[in-house]
């Protein structure tokens, strides 16, 4: 059994929460990005999901779940990441 990565177990325990109230459109988000984890970078998932995390976080009423907090702290983290490398990909292109 391969181990799964951090995102994979953070968009696990959100998903499988009954307790947690998530709008449909972010389920369904949540499982096509479940769906590309073999294929796609899990920096690029993570970078693909962080609006959709900032929409469903505005759309909370209330304190959100943790579940939902530590996903966009995680997002958030790739995501920097992500575009640095871009950034600097291209710096070194010139």
């Amino acid at each position: 059994m391969e181990k799964q990565s951090q995102l994979q177990m953070l968009i696990h325990s959100l998903y499988n929460n009954k307790e947690i109230s998530l709008t449909e459109d972010f389920r369904k988000q949540l499982l096509e990005t479940a769906k590309q984890f073999s294929s796609t970078s899990e920096d690029l998932l993570a970078t693909r999901l962080s609006f959709a995390v900032s929409k469903e976080l505005l759309g909370f009423k209330g304190e959100p779940p943790t579940e939902l907090l530590d996903l966009a702290k995680f997002v958030q983290k790739k995501e920097a990441k992500y575009k640095q490398g871009i950034v600097w990909s291209g710096i070194f292109k010139i």
